[in-house]
């Protein structure tokens, strides 16, 4: 405690001198100032990964601070009593815990602790030389509080005065208390309205073999080799002021970190209710695998919780959310959905879901009571905000425990706010400028397939880039889908998907609907569905975002956009441009097109097929085509001039949409090599396929 007193020849930390490791020299002394150095700039540099990656704040209730009704008092919230289930909360890189409730006036010693510990005591004054008692500001702030020098002991004297490290009280400290004992002021009764500020004061304090007998070796009779460097935590808190002291250095060199914690807003009466409590702790909703592009402001915005005094409604925190078109953000205040209130239920209990709309507003979708309830269908054009379980049959009151948070992040993924189609801009057009694909084909490096219809390029209509995708009905009703065909033949959408399971993925694009018959957009996983319809009649050049969010099922047996008249003549027509699949919710910036440096999609996949056999299939009669293009370094390969060979007649064309039936050196063009191998049933065209092929496609070049 205290200064530092440890037999130490020097200090040479320096983090700005930016040193990562020490390297250690043979025939040499090891140097206690080496070692410590080492060992002080991995805990910074751990230190600074945190504050920069997640900031301030609690993942759990740990340090939540709740109104119980006692007097001058409140609850502290821990975890389970257990170190893998403790309340924590990060402040400034260092993590607080807590493995179980404690309170403001516990007498409890056992650490983890919430009560400073004194450096000096004398009859009539206490000295902490490892704090600030006047908050940065005027002596004698203290005067008239009670202190109780000893927390287990509980005998309490009246401040006289205080300076920033010694409060001086009337009466004999020493008849209960000793230097060393952990301390604390207690808190008054208010005259009248009152705000105070609860926070938490970090530092790192020494620890020596004293305080921790652990550390002292049995070797020579006990013998202390190394001390620690322990986390202080001490919950205090300002009355009469609504400011947090900020972070400072105490008089023995320490570097303290403070965190507000909860405002109190107090009235004339001892006791402190549940009410006059108000949790003002960052909050981190989501596990570190999760988290990514949001930073630790914005997870505190729109959070559910339950009321300062529970009732019937959730209190919804302010904070701005995209709309469901993806057009513009919508900002709300605190308390938004109070007007909200949940029913009773007549038997069972119930799951309803709280929501914000595209104006700003704050709804519930009613789920059904049942033994076993499920949360009720989200509707697709709101931001699910919680989902809400009432048991009540009388008076309904909503405690944290009935709120479960659904908001939607972005996360971490193995493509982090990356899209994941790969012509989203609909730029590439290799198979030339219009094509009509039958119903189960999928043409090549596009990633693009349809049932019948038109796919047209256009250069007048467009939101990005230089082209964009005219889609002609063709009367009937057609599909439009966007897949993933880079990954390799699956006609059905995304091949490399599984990762997505359990999670939210968007799909969004510009539509410009101007026949007579509505156009949907859908985003579908095999399992459910999820679409938005927009009606005909737009002016040509006048784009509206669409844009679909579905839950992945855990069965799914696909993801795949798609857009499709349902009805319609010939003359129906839409454009598309800017389609944007991406996990979480879309938010501008997203790229349309990955970089070759983001594609690890396009390349996992032909990574099992690099050279030799290329492919082996068969035709089921009606459509086939093999696929191997972007082959991983395909550069090599140019360079080696490999051959294509076949084993029965068939032909293949290399990205330059040239049918060739012999065998050929490939991809020796700029295009060959950008746009890779297609291997298709028969010359002329997709659609002549023979009846039964077969085959072997083989490289000559052996390359790796």
């Amino acid at each position: 405690m205290g200064a530092r007193s440890g037999s130490y020849s020097r200090n040479i930390f320096d983090e700005e001198k930016r040193y990562y490791a020490a390297l250690l020299q043979q025939a040499k002394a090891v140097v206690d100032a080496d070692v410590n150095d080492v060992l002080e700039s991995q805990m910074h540099m751990l230190q600074r990964v945190v504050q920069n990656l997640l900031g301030d704040g609690s993942p759990n209730n740990g340090f939540l601070i709740v109104g119980t009704g006692a007097n001058n008092d409140f609850t502290v919230k821990g975890g389970d009593g257990t170190i893998e289930g403790a309340g924590r909360i990060w402040v400034s890189g260092f993590c607080g815990l807590l493995e179980s409730d404690t309170t403001f006036k516990s007498t409890s010693v056992t650490e983890p602790q919430i009560n400073a510990v004194s450096t000096g005591l004398t009859a009539t004054v206490l000295t902490d030389t490892s704090t600030d008692f006047t908050f940065g500001g005027a002596p004698n702030n203290l005067a008239g509080l009670t202190l109780v020098p000893d927390v287990t002991d509980g005998t309490g004297y009246t401040i006289a005065s205080n300076t920033a490290t010694t409060i001086t009280v009337s009466g004999d400290m020493t008849l209960t208390a000793a230097t060393g004992d952990h301390y604390r002021v207690e808190l008054s009764t208010p005259g009248g309205a009152r705000t105070d500020v609860v926070f938490l004061d970090c530092y790192l304090d020494e620890i020596d073999s004293v305080e921790d007998p652990n550390l002292s070796h049995p070797l020579g009779g006990g013998y202390e080799s190394m001390r620690r460097l322990q986390l202080i935590q001490t919950i205090r808190v300002r009355e009469n002021s609504s400011s947090v002291p900020v972070n400072y250095v105490d008089s023995d060199g320490n570097q303290h970190y403070t965190l507000h914690i909860a405002t109190l807003s107090r009235t004339a009466t001892a006791a402190i209710n549940a009410g006059m409590v108000t949790d003002v702790r960052p909050r981190f909703e989501h596990t570190l695998q999760e988290l990514s592009y949001t930073d630790r402001d914005e997870i505190e915005e729109l959070r559910p919780s339950e009321q300062g005094t529970p009732d019937n409604t959730v209190l919804i925190r302010g904070g701005n959310y995209i709309k469901s078109t993806g057009e513009a953000n919508v900002t709300v205040a605190d308390g938004v959905a109070d007007a909200v209130t949940f029913p009773v239920v007549t038997a069972n209990s119930r799951i309803d879901l709280l929501y914000l709309n595209d104006a700003g507003n704050a709804g519930r979708v009613a789920g059904v009571q049942a033994a076993s309830p499920v949360p009720p269908d989200y509707p697709l054009d709101v931001q699910p905000v919680a989902e809400v379980t009432i048991d009540e049959t009388g008076t309904v009151v909503i405690n944290d425990a009935d709120v479960k948070d659904v908001r939607a992040f972005f996360n971490l993924s193995p493509h982090p706010g990356e899209n994941l189609l790969w012509n989203g801009d609909f730029e590439k057009w290799d198979k030339g400028t219009s094509f009509s694909p039958s119903a189960t084909e999928y043409e090549g490096p596009e990633g693009w397939g349809g049932a019948g219809a038109n796919i047209i390029r256009n250069a007048t209509y467009k939101t990005i880039g230089s082209y964009s995708v005219e889609f002609q009905n063709q009367g009937g009703g057609r599909l439009f889908t966007i897949n993933e065909r880079i990954t390799g033949g699956n006609a059905t959408g995304i091949e490399d998907w599984h990762w997505l399971k359990g999670k939210w993925v968007t799909f969004s694009i510009d539509v410009c609907n101007f026949g007579t018959a509505s156009v949907n957009v859908t985003l579908e996983d095999g399992v459910g569905a999820v679409a938005t319809t927009l009606a005909g009649g737009a002016t040509p050049g006048t784009f509206t975002r669409a844009t679909v969010n579905l839950k992945i099922d855990n069965s799914a047996t696909m993801i795949r956009p798609k857009i499709n008249y349902t009805a319609g003549s010939v003359a129906d027509k839409c454009y598309l441009d800017g389609a944007v699949l991406v996990e979480g919710f879309y938010i501008d910036g997203v790229a349309y097109k990955p970089s070759p440096a983001e594609q690890p999609r396009a390349e996992r996949y032909y990574q099992k097929h690099r050279f030799g056999i290329l492919a082996l299939g068969r035709s089921d009669g009606t459509n086939y085509m093999l696929g191997n293009h972007n082959i991983p370094n395909r550069a090599k390969m140019a360079s080696t001039s490999p051959t294509i060979t076949v084993s029965s007649t068939v032909c293949y064309e290399d990205g330059d949409n040239s049918d060739v039936t012999s065998a050929h050196s490939i991809m020796t063009s700029a295009d060959e090599i950008s746009y890779g191998v297609y291997i298709k049933g028969a010359t002329g065209g997709w659609t002549n396929k023979p009846s039964q092929w077969q085959g072997i496609v083989e490289l000559s070049a052996a390359a790796s």
